[in-house]
């Protein structure tokens, strides 16, 4: 079977989105101060760690490459392998398109992306809801985006 996904700007559809994800997406905004979008220096790993298990930090790079600098354990059945340090480019194939759409709309909307996902896992196929939300460097341009996924069913 192959991968399905649907991507969208956050909207009016929060409320669907897992409580995990609804209280990230609400800390983000906190966050955001009035600006369209916050620095990474305004969200230290210390007050992400409700979500650490799922949250992976990734950095931008000029020429839309994308690359780990945190990645939570729970990811590793989500993206197939420990990303810490790896670039995006380096995921298997199916993963590594349905993370560059959500990273790449999150950094060139600079608003914060929803996707679900599915991932065949042997006969299994599971389904993720992933919040992609870009975070500012030192120009105010996106530099990092905060991706979080929560398993939310299995067929």
């Amino acid at each position: 079977m192959a991968e399905k996904q649907s991507i969208h700007r956050l909207g009016a559809q929060m409320r669907s989105l897992p409580p995990a994800l609804q209280s990230l997406v609400s800390y983000w905004l906190q966050k955001c101060g009035g600006r369209p979008m916050p620095a990474r220096a305004s969200a230290p790993v210390e007050e992400l760690r409700p979500w650490l298990g799922n949250l992976a930090v990734i950095e931008i790079s000029g020429d839309e490459r994308f690359r780990f600098r945190l990645s939570g354990t729970n990811l590793i059945r989500r993206l197939g392998r420990e990303t810490t340090g790896l670039d995006v480019d380096e995921l298997a194939d199916d993963l590594r398109r349905q993370l560059r759409a959500i990273l790449t709309m999150a950094a060139k909307a600079a608003a914060p992306i929803v996707a679900e996902s599915s991932v065949p896992l042997g006969r299994a196929t599971y389904w993720y809801c992933d919040v992609a939300l870009p975070l500012t460097g030192p120009t105010g341009l996106p530099a990092f985006v905060l991706f979080c996924s929560y398993p939310v069913k299995q067929t």
